[in-house]
């Protein structure tokens, strides 16, 4: 043991008593085959600093190979992606799981919508620029129009056969749109730019 101090303390003081059995314990490192490492204060130290830097290294890079991926993954919020070029909803949702074609009652209200497993993406031209959803503000596809009124408040405006429901504004104007079938209850929810 006294050789093992002599190997560990080279260059450092020398250490007694109580503090130098717990040296000789940390100092030796039984590795592969049964070979033994010794090990100063200064080595763990270091060692402990790489395994520390190496930590921060991978979650500082976590976040970033998500981003990596497209950023295709948990459900964000579907109003982010009106005012989308084609290029940034690829980017941002990945390829949609399909595509079809509406028709408006005048040829500039066409649109190409991609459907996402969440939302539907409604382009005109080159821009997102409607979004349908399955549920928005606690409201889902079915529930009655009460609930709407219910958890909206005064802000909602009852039409025939839809209501409409103002959002706070973003770089644009945006409402909300519920159709609602002959019996009241919710068939499709929009949020579009209402100056569009």
């Amino acid at each position: 043991m006294t050789m093992l101090m002599k190997k560990v303390n080279h260059g450092q003081k020398k250490m007694t008593g109580k503090t130098q059995s717990v040296l000789s314990v940390w100092s030796t490192f039984p590795l592969f085959g049964g070979k033994v490492v010794n090990y100063s204060f200064a080595g763990i130290h270091n060692l402990v600093r790489i395994y520390l830097l190496g930590l921060c290294l991978f979650f500082t890079a976590l976040p970033l190979w998500s981003q990596a991926n497209g950023g295709v993954g948990p459900l964000r919020d579907p109003v982010d992606a009106i005012g989308f070029t084609l290029a940034m909803v690829y980017s941002q949702y990945g390829v949609p799981g399909s595509v079809y074609a509406v028709r408006g009652a005048e040829e500039w209200q066409d649109d190409v919508v991609f459907v996402y497993d969440e939302w539907d993406l409604y382009v005109y031209k080159d821009r997102v620029w409607q979004v349908g959803v399955k549920s928005a503000q606690g409201i889902r596809l079915g529930d009655p129009s009460g609930v709407i009124s219910l958890l909206l408040g005064e802000g909602v405006k009852a039409y025939n056969g839809y209501m409409l429901y103002t959002l706070p504004s973003r770089s644009w104007p945006l409402q909300m749109r519920f159709d609602l079938d002959a019996t009241g209850k919710v068939t499709a929810i929009f949020i579009y730019r209402s100056d569009f």
